[in-house]
């Protein structure tokens, strides 16, 4: 008879609680669970609920938002046969990474090699990709997600597609692959196949000054910014009269009337459906926008003229 295998979970948000759920249903619960616990201003939080899970089920459970030494010994002496990530923000050493006798597994939301790094579901959106992907992989604590893949599942993105939007279908995506390798990940039979470094590329960080609007640019390109940082994260954002207005959402005017005298970000219409802004190459209608800290409106209720036009530089 096979003896149990034993594994560790490390992370939270929305993903870890939907994967723990999982586990659950499959009478697969983790020996050990080192939970996300969010900073006090984030209005969602996920903690309690894990908690409340793992209490149900009598696993252990240590809300933390580092693993310190001490916590790295407890991961150790389990000697699980596999570590899965997921939802984490911090650095996790080589010690705890390499502790599991079939490795550390985590879900990195691109096709990898590709988009290594941070925020690479915005920065496919803002980069005008027609799709990404989620990949599973062994996780190294020598390099930026560059471990073996397991498996890999494409995620295609409408043109209208927000982040938060391919966001969600990331996570589905990363639940489904995740489950499905499970018990061969568990008995260390799962596939492993090196990454292409030739093939590499790699994210910056994002804060939100990086939102800034330069109406000079193509619509498209505009497009791509409002939605791939609207609604949860900062909004694409541009000033007019020394006023800060985030845009939440919009639409290329197609068969755009042509200006001859043409000043990027200056208003050329309002209607019902939104106001029209002359950018770079054409003009683009913006749906909703709202001052700094303010929910988003209909932006025709925020702008009455066609004198008035947003600043056509990014800060």
């Amino acid at each position: 008879m096979c003896p149990a295998r034993s594994h560790v979970f490390i992370g939270g948000r929305d993903r870890g609680l939907a994967w723990l759920r999982r586990l659950a249903n499959r009478n697969q619960l983790p020996a050990a669970v080192y939970c996300l616990r969010e900073d006090d201003h984030e209005a969602e939080k996920y903690s309690p609920q894990i908690m409340e899970l793992c209490h149900e089920n009598g696993v252990p459970c240590y809300p933390r938002k580092t693993l310190k030494a001490e916590h790295e010994d407890r991961i150790l002496a389990l000697a699980p046969d596999l570590i899965v990530v997921m939802g984490w923000r911090t650095l996790i050493s080589d010690r705890v990474l390499s502790a599991a006798r079939n490795g550390s597994v985590g879900v990195h939301e691109s096709l990898l090699p590709a988009y290594r790094g941070f925020a690479p579901v915005n920065w496919a959106v803002i980069n005008g990709e027609s799709r990404t992907g989620v990949t599973l992989f062994h996780m190294t604590a020598t390099g930026i997600d560059d471990g073996d893949i397991v498996a890999q599942a494409a995620i295609p993105i409408g043109e209208h597609d927000t982040a938060a939007e391919v966001y969600r279908a990331t996570a589905l995506a990363s639940l489904d692959l995740l489950e499905s390798h499970f018990d061969r990940l568990l008995d260390g039979t799962g596939p492993r196949t090196p990454q292409d470094e030739g093939r590499a590329t790699y994210t910056c960080s994002r804060t939100p000054e990086d939102g800034g609007i330069d109406w000079a640019r193509p619509t498209r390109e505009i497009h791509n910014l409002v939605r791939g940082l609207s609604h949860p994260y900062p909004g694409a954002f541009s000033h007019m009269t020394n006023i800060r207005y985030r845009i939440w959402s919009g639409r290329p005017v197609e068969n755009a009337r042509t200006f001859v005298g043409r000043i990027p970000g200056r208003i050329v219409a309002i209607g019902p459906d939104g106001i029209e802004v002359l950018t770079g190459d054409g003009s683009y209608r913006v749906m909703t926008a709202g001052e700094d800290g303010r929910d988003a409106v209909p932006a025709q209720t925020l702008f009455k003229s066609v004198r008035s036009g947003f600043s056509g530089h990014i800060r």
